[in-house]
């Protein structure tokens, strides 16, 4: 089981230049869940009488060491746009040293969930087999595209013990099965000991046994999300290659608006008119993916989608502090 942790919320408040705020302290995390959730009701309901009106909370956990689960994703660690089999090894080491720096700063665990890429991506959808494994072909892709993502999860470890990160994969295609690309059963065990041994748990996403097709694809979001809520995580950091949520593709459009807070008050709007998909060959709907999952299976845990490519920023999230990206947080 999880260790007891207790939180304090702080409530800012500005309106045509007057301040107020508040704090509660000692909270379990479902009464801070139940405070967050009546606060995104009434700034729902405020912001049409009361437009000018900003108001921000912030949650503290304090007590046992905090757990981060951090994405490294693939559109940052591959050349995924380019389609290419091919690490960016520099990127690694930055991101790799950015990681190494907050753990020197601060004590907490860390489990860590890389992307694809071309080495998982371009492979499912070069053998056909997002559906499902039957045939001979798709058996050989099965087995490529396992082999091939262990390629690349060796070149992120390598980057992570460069840094004397301890870090060690745990494979989910020994731990995870699936039915209908659902998981089904996740055996755990293992991330829960190696944390508790102080070592960093890699995972990333892979092709793993299907109950019902065969084999599929199981994504590193669904990992996240599976971690995230068996584990009791403080916080999931999710890397790409922009600054967070838009209201349109960025990369297309250069006038397009970062959506700030995403919560169950406009989470269906926002999968109705943007977060669209990675753009690359990709096989697990990119951020509209991301979204989905967090929706479904992490509830009560702040999120935060922002930019790797500025490395920094995983520093900065790590050690608690704010940078332009899109917080995500259901009640």
């Amino acid at each position: 089981m999880p260790r007891p942790r207790r939180e304090t919320i702080f409530v800012r408040g500005r309106y045509k230049g007057y301040e107020t705020g508040g704090v509660s302290k000692g909270l379990t995390s479902e009464q801070a869940n139940e405070m967050e959730k009546r606060f995104q009701m009434n700034m729902a309901k405020l912001s049409g009488v009361f437009p000018e009106q900003k108001n921000t909370l912030v949650r503290v956990t304090e007590g046992a060491k905090m757990l981060f689960i951090v994405k490294l994703g693939g559109s940052v660690i591959t050349e995924k746009k380019a389609g290419k089999f091919q690490v960016r090894a520099g990127k690694l080491r930055a991101i790799a040293k950015a990681i190494a720096a907050a753990r020197k700063a601060q004590k907490f665990e860390l489990i860590i969930v890389h992307g694809a890429g071309p080495f998982g991506h371009k492979m499912v959808a070069d053998y056909g087999i997002a559906d499902g494994v039957r045939t001979e072909r798709q058996i050989e892709g099965f087995v490529a595209t396992h082999d091939s993502m262990e390629t690349l999860d060796k070149e992120v470890i390598g980057a992570l013990l460069a840094e004397k990160i301890p870090a060690i994969t745990v494979q989910p295609s020994v731990c995870i099965i699936q039915s209908n690309k659902k998981i089904l059963n996740f055996d755990i065990t293992f991330v829960k000991d190696l944390l508790k041994l102080g070592c960093v748990p890699v995972l990333y996403g892979d092709m793993v046994i299907d109950k019902s097709l065969g084999a599929s694809v199981v994504s590193g979001d669904a990992i996240i999300a599976h971690l995230a809520r068996e584990l009791n995580a403080d916080k999931v950091l999710l890397g790409s290659d922009v600054e967070g949520v838009f209201d349109s593709d960025p990369r297309k459009n250069k006038n397009a608006k970062l959506i700030p807070e995403i919560s169950n008050a406009n989470i269906n709007s926002i999968l109705a008119s943007s977060a669209s998909g990675s753009g690359a060959t990709d096989v697990t709907q990119g951020m509209k993916g991301k979204l989905l999952e967090l929706r479904e299976n992490v509830r009560g845990k702040e999120c935060f989608i922002f930019s790797l490519e500025k490395e920094k920023n995983l520093e900065d999230l790590l050690a608690g502090k704010k940078i332009k990206c899109t917080r995500v947080f259901f009640a």
